[in-house]
């Protein structure tokens, strides 16, 4: 395993309660999974650069993917697994969400 790799994978391990500051409880689906996503993509390449994967000029598309699938593949494995059922990122979406009036 190289270092762009191990470092994806721990910065996708820590991504679910990172992510869930930013999701609202009342999303959809679709836009909760974007902002994963996209969160994850930016995770990717800001990993991959901090690698010294990639240097400034011209990106290297297979870097960013690479870190990017790392860090989705990560997120999605330790969501499923730890974050979830323990219930830690409902409780931060509850905790960083606006409150409504009532």
């Amino acid at each position: 395993m190289d270092d762009l790799t191990a470092w994806s994978i721990l910065v996708g391990t820590v991504a679910p309660p990172v992510i869930a500051v930013a999701q609202r409880p009342g999303w959809s689906n679709t836009a909760r999974v974007a902002v994963s996503v996209i969160f994850c993509i930016v995770a990717g390449a800001v990993t991959a650069v901090l690698d010294g994967t990639i240097t400034p000029g011209p990106l290297t598309f297979s870097s960013v993917l690479h870190g990017a699938v790392a860090v989705i593949a990560a997120a999605q494995v330790t969501y499923r697994a730890f974050w979830k059922p323990m219930g830690a990122t409902a409780a931060i979406e509850r905790a960083t969400s606006p409150q409504t009036p009532q």
